[in-house]
């Protein structure tokens, strides 16, 4: 290969640009802007595609080689303003090295050199991502950037108009791509349009992540070992979204039959934000957000399509559908790196697994504060982490503690709002309680009972999951698996 100045562009803080606002169109729409557009080379007039050669496109940055460092250079001071005039808000960071070697005993050794240099320019480089704006001027509720625009009625930045146009492509182009298997039905950009109640109204924010891709991605060998990677990687999403739509689309008439859900005007309960090869975000109705993430997860591991099986993990936010969104998305971020972490501290990269967290709006700080200051305790630990999909099957167990409690003649409901109670009071409480459930000949679930109708709160490492599976009475339908 001739090319041998090679260049890597990096998206920076690219989660608070997609999901900055409260918005679902604007989210959609940034999200199109970063898959679709942003690395769109062939769209900028003054870009010479004879200029370059794109190495691989994929996971929010970009690799090209250039014949010379002059045409590097001037790619670089061209794509800088085609970025601060049609995407402000993004912000961008460059890598690069010169004499890339692309033979085998090589291409790992330039790679890495150009990643450092990456990690080397983000931390010393900080370029302007939106372009300044007058004193005088009043800012767009969305943004907190200076006011341009007018769309939709609303008077917003630059930044925010360019979402919500893109908002509006996204949208064509997902109705017509899934035209033939939704039907009557359409893919909505209004979180209030998910099925959710109009009083009491959740919704779930699921962030699923593959498990070692990044791994898989460093161990490449040749270029066109990483390429022949990016798109099996990026033909993830494809395949899966495909096999997920076909799944709602069945369960549909159930939900429309169900009043504990408000399916109007045709709306599936369900978005896609992100869908980048094992990087994978959608919003949907909050009684199916565990179980979307749990089908998601399936999904990716045993893929009906041929495309490549991948372990990932998931994390769920169900929030009230007026909690901030971006904080919503930064609590399922945190759990799927919970769940990432739990699975390589038992040593296996193959397990998918899954935790979540619901909040009605009171819950204050990051992942670690709101654990801290909600779920620990001297004698109790009620957060009950992540949950295995794999050999050790602990989702399954929880799903059947879930349907336990449902059922009122296995367990009464006013029982089971005095074990709530109970868990989150002291010892003696708890100690009285277990004495009471012993005289009623009540058992709690698997595990916390045995065959001699002994009943336990916490496990030997004074943890529980019974916390978790109480929440869960209004948040898993039992019609779900």
């Amino acid at each position: 290969m001739e090319e041998k100045y090679a260049l890597i562009i990096d998206t920076v803080s690219i989660q608070q640009y997609i999901f900055s606002s409260n918005r679902l169109k604007e989210n959609i729409g940034a999200s199109y802007i970063v898959e679709k557009k942003l690395f769109d080379f062939e769209s900028i007039d003054e870009i010479k595609k004879e200029n370059y050669e794109i190495g691989y496109i994929g996971g929010g940055n970009s690799m090209l080689f250039f014949r010379t460092r002059d045409l590097r250079s001037t790619f670089k001071k061209v794509y800088n303003r085609y970025v601060l005039s049609h995407f402000p808000g993004i912000r961008i960071a460059y890598g690069e090295i010169d004499n890339f070697e692309f033979n085998e005993s090589k291409f790992k050794e330039s790679r890495n050199k150009l990643i450092q240099n990456l990690i080397l320019q983000k931390s010393s480089n900080h370029l302007e991502c939106v372009p300044f704006k007058m004193g005088i001027v009043d800012d767009c509720p969305s943004s907190n950037e200076g006011i341009e625009e007018i769309i939709d009625g609303k008077e917003v930045s630059k930044q925010t108009a360019l979402k919500r146009i893109a908002g509006d492509d996204s949208d064509a182009k997902i109705n017509e791509v899934f035209k033939s298997k939704i039907g009557k039905y359409k893919f909505t950009n209004e979180l209030s349009k998910l099925g959710q109640p109009v009083e009491k109204g959740y919704i779930a924010i699921v962030h699923a992540d593959g498990n070692g891709i990044g791994k898989e991605f460093m161990s490449c060998k040749t270029l066109d070992d990483l390429r022949k990677l990016s798109s099996q990687v990026e033909g993830i999403s494809t395949g899966i979204m495909n096999e997920m739509i076909d799944y709602i689309v069945e369960l549909l008439p159930t939900l429309e039959n169900d009043d504990r859900f408000n399916i109007k005007e045709n709306c599936l309960p369900f978005r896609q934000i992100v869908a980048g090869g094992d990087d994978i975000t959608f919003v949907c109705e909050g009684k199916l957000g565990i179980h979307f993430a749990y089908k998601l997860l399936h999904l990716m591991k045993y893929p009906n399509n041929g495309q490549k099986p991948v372990s990932a993990c998931a994390g769920i936010a169900i929030v009230h559908s007026k909690f901030p969104f971006y904080k919503a998305y930064q609590l399922a971020e945190e759990l799927c790196s919970l769940a990432k972490k739990e699975s390589r501290e038992k040593m296996n990269d193959n397990d998918c697994r899954l935790a979540f967290l619901v909040s009605s709006g009171n819950l204050a700080g990051d992942l670690d504060a709101i654990l801290e200051n909600n779920f620990m305790g001297s004698n109790r630990n009620l957060f009950g982490g992540s949950y295995s999909l794999g050999l050790e099957n602990s989702f399954s167990e929880f799903v059947n503690g879930i349907r336990y409690f449902q059922n009122n003649e296995l367990f009464p409901k006013n029982k089971a709002m005095q074990l709530r109670e109970a868990l989150k009071s002291n010892s003696s409480t708890q100690n009285y309680f277990l004495t009471e459930l012993t005289a009623r000949k009540l058992k709690l679930p698997y595990p916390y009972s045995d065959e001699n109708g002994n009943n336990n709160l916490f496990n030997s490492e004074n943890k529980t999951t019974l916390f978790d599976m109480l929440e869960m009475i209004d948040f898993y339908p039992e019609f779900l698996k």
